[in-house]
């Protein structure tokens, strides 16, 4: 993941926190943000797999057309790095779902809820962000497979 990569998720993911926020959109806002949560780390439970599972993988396949299509390319090295951080991201907003959650209803610490919920929703878009960039690297593979063939 190159630096103007970084730079423009953490600006876009940025944007939206921001938006919300001058917005005045806060956890209170959200009806069933308890099933959205629930959602959310369902939907990365299995991103999460399926990303550990395709990091696993790739050194084992090295003979398949696909990878040395990836080698060739030169975002092997790109792709493994983007898998982590990746599976990195989805793990640390299940885990802050799960802190959601569980004090969503503790009305002691709401002012801190509510910056957890914008850390929340950072997270979330930048992660989504993420989950493209690796969805275009595969596809910019599968497609210069197809075009070789």
């Amino acid at each position: 993941m190159g630096i103007l990569e970084k730079v423009f998720f953490t600006i876009i993911s940025l944007a939206v926190v921001v938006s919300l926020y001058f917005l005045e959109i806060t956890l209170k806002d959200i009806g069933n943000f308890d099933n959205v949560l629930l959602g959310t780390i369902t939907l990365n439970s299995i991103g999460i797999g399926f990303l550990v599972a395709s990091v696993s993988m790739i050194p084992s396949l090295s003979e398949n057309e696909f990878f040395k299509k990836l080698k060739e390319l030169k975002t092997d090295q790109k792709l493994m790095r983007l898998l982590i951080v990746t599976i990195r991201f989805l793990l640390l907003i299940s885990i802050i779902s799960l802190v959601l959650l569980f004090t969503n209803t503790i009305g002691q610490i709401q002012e801190y809820l509510e910056w957890l919920f914008y850390l929340w929703i950072f997270l979330l878009t930048f992660s989504l962000l993420l989950i493209n960039s690796v969805v275009k690297i595969f596809l910019t593979v599968v497609k210069s497979i197809q075009e070789k063939g």
